[in-house]
């Protein structure tokens, strides 16, 4: 599963492994296999993702796409 996750502020700049890092340690998922940047945009691939905690999270879910490639 790939999740497009926009990181909520203004002029938001994260290297990857901080971006990982706050979306690992925010929503306790550490299924991650990859994450890439796109300005401000964040994909991340996880295996479960907890989406009742979605309303807590300091990042709004965009679209979440199944088996596709969003590289």
């Amino acid at each position: 599963m790939n999740i497009l996750l926009y990181l909520l502020g203004d002029n938001i700049t994260l290297p990857k492994a901080e971006a990982k890092g706050l979306i690992e340690s925010y929503l306790e998922n550490k299924n991650f296999s990859e994450i890439y940047e796109k300005d401000r945009l964040y994909i991340f691939s996880c295996e479960k993702f907890p989406f009742e905690r979605m309303s807590m999270a300091k990042v709004m879910c965009e679209f979440i796409a199944h088996g596709e490639n969003l590289e």
